[in-house]
């Protein structure tokens, strides 16, 4: 009997499928299609899922930074808040303390200057017709008082109010010399107090502006 020949069979490459691949859809043909279609099926399926894997980590990555940095922020600002917020308190506390003792100061001021000058005149005046002298040692008492509250009105200022109190305490010594140096009652009742008027107006006006009280 006639033994058949076998045909030299040519092993198929590992390979083969990863090479021959379709791309933009071209068709498959040939012996091998049906093993080369699953195996492309399989290499899609697993670069589709290898690149799925890696948005999921990214995306992961960023919610983390994002997480992060949102905290950082809120400590930065919490921080700062923690920081201004003592200081603004001082400043307002600051003002108000400063405020209440130029008020104190201003009135004391105003209070010894008047009482010094209606002293010294008014009084004077009384003493000078009844023929005693009591009013000239309280003027003198007086004047030491107006030193006094003056000087706590130049400690607290500010500059326009030290200048215009200056002022002030000059026109009501000249008032005073003048009613005192009078040859007669009738001189000092026409002394011209214009001056004395108009000091006194912008000393009130000025410290009523550094006070915060509007015209009356």
């Amino acid at each position: 009997m006639q033994r058949r020949r076998r045909l030299p069979t040519v092993a198929r490459s590992k390979t083969t499928a990863h090479r021959q691949c379709p791309r933009g859809g071209e068709p498959i043909g040939g012996r091998d299609s049906a093993v080369i279609q699953v195996d492309c099926e399989r290499r899609d399926s697993h670069g589709w899922r290898a690149g799925k894997v890696g948005l999921l980590k990214v995306n992961s990555w960023i919610a983390v930074v994002a997480g992060i940095g949102g905290v950082v922020l809120g400590a930065i600002i919490a921080g700062l808040f923690g920081l201004l917020t003592p200081r603004l308190q001082n400043r307002r506390d600051h003002a108000r303390w400063l405020r209440e003792a130029r008020l104190a100061a201003y009135s004391d001021y105003l209070g010894a200057i008047d009482l010094w000058m209606d002293t010294s005149t008014t009084r004077w005046l009384e003493d000078r017709v009844n023929g005693v002298e009591q009013s000239i040692d309280r003027g003198n008492l007086l004047e030491d008082e107006v030193s006094r509250a003056q000087s706590k009105v130049y400690l607290l200022g500010p500059d326009p109010v030290r200048v215009v109190a200056a002022e002030y305490h000059h026109a009501v010594l000249d008032h005073i010399i003048s009613i005192q140096t009078a040859s007669s009652l009738s001189d000092a009742a026409t002394v011209d107090t214009r001056a004395l008027h108009a000091a006194r107006g912008l000393v009130l006006a000025m410290m009523n502006r550094i006070l915060g009280i509007g015209p009356l």
